[in-house]
């Protein structure tokens, strides 16, 4: 039953004596010009169409009889059809009002309307101004329909108690047979990643105990929350030798029944499965042995990226289990959804918005997706066998099907492997979605930051001739060194409370919070997609000029190394930037690089993968520098919207406005440091942007800072903002980074921001040697 709640959301009121509606309403003459002055009928006589246009018509779209649905339907006219009686068009508002429930999105609704775009491209959806409502075909057997809708996503339902465990077998089976060269056995060096030498400890299933062997093993590794529970069983030097012992994990042992219902239930499923052998950290990592630790850590990324597949456990931590694969384990309760038969004998299901009660689960700083841990766990592997809210879905390099919702008629979606950070050349795209994911997780051992993304900084770095600093590969050095907040972000600290003394604060790994890498894909845009000929994206947006070197030292050593940048000295670049013609030593076809991209420029790649020896480099770097001081000035707004919350003005000592910074931390709040505060920039390099597109200007809030300093304004004469954004021209700035001194005379991080060139040129500079820590 639909409530007062929705009627009052999204129905208008009736004006004194109109006419109640009826099944035969038409769209009215205000609906009518919102629609394109259209005559459309919202229920025709047909009984092929079921009376109701709209709902036809999303059937239609379904049906893929059309790409796109017809775009005269406003949300006025499934109003008018659910008053006219269609029960179909109440339930489509009830799934409207549920995404906007917390009312702000509303003001994107003109006079609660809105247009209606329906789609089938990707995953078949209905948008409603700023809604998504995700709609499904409903069948038992999506391979009846495969014939005639190849690759059509439809939902099922899956056994509400227990998971269909054959059902389960049969994609990895599919797997196996299908997509052997790609997921597994690849030929691709790029793709596997070699075996570790060391030994590992491994779950014997049959036997229930631990043994020790090789990963050649058919093994299945598993991903999952530690709880807060210390009474469960972890391996440590006194117990590794006893869990050796056939049954020591048996559950009615010493030690089994301390084991977390999640491994248990994994271990019950790897039977279920056939799978002899599981690798769980818990119990294949002695705890308390550092060397042991150590060695495991290094080999991290083979044990997830060589397991026969990784079980992701995403509900709850260790203590809840896999729920519904039968006794011992827990039933599930899976809710039977609701069908909505719609026109054309099609049954529809509309994917529900998350509750408030799911929303605030998500948010929870031990949700799966929040751990630090669990990056490298879900994203190394090749394969991974999933259970979120209970469902179990399979994920592979070409295919994604589950319990609830399936391909019809093939498990593979495209048949193409996605090399993400196992590219052979530097993705920084992919890096940099890692990178930025794993800068919002959480630890309960602070000090494991870089431990807990080694294995990604493994992979990643194979394409890298010259490795990475502390998360920053050297290549790019210099512009990754520009990475800038998108939120308020905090230092991580240590368990003393203090920063972590390893991590230098010019590294993004040093902070939590949400960062932008924008700054990194834009300036090391080396790709370009040729889909269009003429498209402006084959031109590089941004170029920079490196204008000092940076060194660095292993730990406990005093010999300097040279950070080679050489991405910004390669001649290829450098005359590309010029204007130089595109093309030029690019190769023709490189590995992972998908055939609609190209190359702008010859880049380094290897000619086989390499496997970096892990270096710990001193978090303090060193190079010379020119030092200015300036004064932070008002927050940069726009339309009275913050720009990423937290950029401000940079002034002159005469209130002239040269440039902007993008602040660390939530600074020009009360308690930090306000506007009018002097800072100090050292420069890091020079850069430019080219102004093609007019629209390009509301990116930068250097032209939202000239606009609210701008009091021509006022007289609506021009708006000095435009001078600083001419379209052909060319901005020129300079990278800065305010500093603050700590009392051994290292220097760190506060911000990064730009200023106009031609006002850095004109001013007076001071050179300096800077130890960055």
């Amino acid at each position: 039953m639909v409530g007062k709640s929705l009627r009052n959301l999204f129905r208008r009121k009736k004006e004194p004596g109109e006419p109640s509606s009826g099944g035969q309403k038409m769209i009215s003459d205000g609906d009518e010009n919102r629609a394109g002055k259209s005559n459309v009928s919202l229920h025709s006589n047909s009984p092929d169409y079921d009376e109701c246009a709209f709902c036809t018509e999303v059937a239609r779209v379904l049906l893929r009889e059309k790409k796109e649905g017809d775009r005269r339907f406003m949300l006025s006219n499934v109003r008018q059809a659910a008053d006219g009686g269609c029960s179909r068009c109440e339930q489509f508002l009830v799934r409207v009002e549920t995404e906007v429930s917390d009312r702000q999105k509303l003001r994107d609704f003109p006079e609660g309307d809105s247009r209606i775009y329906m789609y089938n491209h990707f995953v078949p959806a209905v948008s409603v101004g700023p809604c998504w409502v995700s709609i499904y075909r409903v069948e038992a057997n999506p391979d009846s329909i495969s014939a005639n809708y190849p690759n059509e996503t439809v939902q099922m339902q899956p056994n509400t108690n227990r998971v269909d465990i054959q059902r389960v077998a049969s994609w990895i089976k599919a797997c196996n047979e299908s997509h052997r060269g790609i997921c597994h056995h690849t030929s691709s060096p790029w793709l596997r990643f070699e075996q570790t030498k060391a030994e590992i400890l491994l779950i014997d299933i049959q036997d229930m105990c631990l043994v020790v062997t090789d990963s050649s093993r058919r093994y299945i590794a598993v991903s999952y929350v530690w709880s807060l529970d210390r009474s469960r069983l972890t391996t440590t030097s006194a117990t590794v030798e006893p869990l050796m012992a056939k049954n020591a994990l048996s559950q009615t042992s010493k030690y089994g029944s301390r084991v977390p219902n999640t491994i248990r239930d994994a271990m019950q499923l790897a039977s279920l499965l056939d799978v002899r052998y599981l690798w769980v950290d818990r119990l294949c990592i002695i705890q308390d042995d550092q060397d042991h630790i150590h060695t495991q850590i290094e080999a991290m990324a083979s044990i997830y990226t060589n397991a026969y597949f990784t079980l992701v456990c995403r509900d709850g931590d260790d203590s809840r289990g896999i729920c519904g694969l039968g006794p011992p384990s827990k039933d599930r309760q899976l809710p039977i959804f609701d069908v909505v038969e719609y026109p054309l004998g099609l049954k529809v299901y509309m994917e529900p918005w998350k509750d408030q009660v799911a929303m605030e689960k998500f948010r929870d700083p031990r949700n799966y997706w929040k751990r630090g841990w669990t990056l490298q766990e879900s994203h190394l592997p090749h394969r991974k066998l999933e259970f979120g809210d209970d469902i179990a879905r399979w994920k592979c390099l070409v295919s994604r099907v589950s319990e609830d919702r399936e391909v019809a008629g093939a498990v593979s979606r495209d048949g193409k492997a996605k090399y993400g950070i196992y590219s052979p050349f530097p993705d920084l795209n992919a890096y940099t979605i890692l990178t930025g994911d794993y800068a919002r997780r959480y630890l309960t051992v602070p000090e494991d930051v870089e431990k807990a993304f080694e294995s990604i900084l493994q992979v990643f770095g194979r394409s890298l001739r010259r490795g990475l600093t502390h998360g920053h590969p050297d290549h790019f050095f210099d512009g990754s060194l520009l990475w800038q907040p998108r939120n308020a972000v905090q230092r991580r600290l240590g368990s003393n409370g203090k920063p972590l003394p390893t991590i230098p604060s010019w590294s993004h790994l040093a902070w939590h919070g949400q960062i932008n890498f924008q700054t990194w894909t834009e300036l090391h845009d080396f790709t370009y997609w040729t889909g269009v000929e003429t498209s402006p994206y084959k031109k590089p947006h941004q170029a920079l000029s490196p204008t000092t070197t940076f060194w660095k030292k292993r730990v406990s050593e005093t010999a300097l190394s040279r950070i080679e940048s050489r991405y910004y000295a390669d001649a290829a670049y450098s005359l590309l930037h010029q204007g130089a013609v595109e093309g030029s030593g690019i190769p023709k076809s490189t590995e992972g690089l998908d055939d609609s991209y190209a190359f702008r420029h010859f880049i380094e790649i290897p000619e086989s993968p390499i496997y970096h020896d892990r270096i710990n480099w001193d978090p303090v770097i060193q190079f010379i520098s020119e030092r200015v001081y300036l004064t932070v000035g008002p927050r940069i707004s726009v339309e009275d919207n913050l720009v990423d919350c937290l950029d401000a003005s940079l002034l002159s000592p005469y209130g002239q406005l040269v440039g902007t910074i993008c602040i660390n931390a939530n600074m020009l709040q009360p308690g930090h440091i306000s506007t009018n505060t002097s800072c100090e920039l050292i420069s890091l390099s020079k850069a430019s942007v080219t102004r093609d597109f007019q629209w390009g200007k509301y990116a930068w809030p250097e032209w939202h800072a000239a606009h609210q300093h701008c009091d021509a304004c006022e007289t609506k004469r021009y708006c000095q903002a435009d001078e600083l954004w001419r379209v052909g021209d060319t901005y020129h700035y300079v990278n800065v980074m305010w500093i603050h001194w700590r009392e051994d005379g290292v220097a760190e991080r506060k911000a990064v921001g730009r200023v106009i060139q031609s006002y850095w040129d004109s001013m007076e500079k001071e050179t300096l040697e800077v130890r960055l820590g």
